[in-house]
């Protein structure tokens, strides 16, 4: 039988085909016939879950992980200053390796920009990569990053910021 949806009080062109007694669709075969007895909840019910998280992630890098920059020198006595990041997660699950970025700041002001740096560098962003030890998920690899001061800086003591 065929009923049309708008019968069912839904619009649109689709219909609807069910038979509406035991037996409709018969095989030939014997004792191994094929009978179809119409529809059964199983092919009329769709089940659908719908999944709202009870809060949102935070934005932004990732927290729980202990930084430690290591300065080549204490003071400015070139145009290039080395820094090296390590770092630790604290948390209890691993997470996904951190780009970042780093910057000497004198008074606010950016000074200088990152050159170069032993992996991962992103020379059009002069943004970081970082990886994951091999040997222990929960350390980031060393990476040594080279900065280039590109304005003199007005005062006698400066900023080192990792973004």
């Amino acid at each position: 039988m065929r009923l049309p949806l708008s019968a069912l009080g839904m619009q649109g062109e689709f219909v609807l085909a069910t038979p509406w007694t035991f037996a409709c669709f018969k095989c030939k075969g014997g004792a191994k016939a094929y009978f179809h007895g119409g529809l059964s909840p199983q092919e009329l019910l769709v089940p659908v879950m719908i999944l709202s998280p009870s809060s949102r992630p935070a934005a932004g890098p990732p927290v729980g992980i202990n930084w430690k920059l290591i300065p080549g020198s204490q003071k400015l006595t070139t145009r290039f200053f080395s820094v090296q990041i390590t770092g630790v997660n604290s948390g209890l699950f691993d997470i996904a390796s951190p780009k970042v970025r780093v910057e000497l700041r004198a008074k606010g002001k950016i000074i200088s920009r990152a050159v170069s740096a032993s992996y991962g560098f992103e020379e059009a962003t002069g943004d970081v990569a970082l990886r994951n030890d091999g040997s222990d998920s929960k350390r980031i690899v060393p990476n040594t990053v080279t900065l280039m001061i590109t304005e003199e800086p007005d005062q006698k003591s400066v900023g080192l910021h990792l973004f």
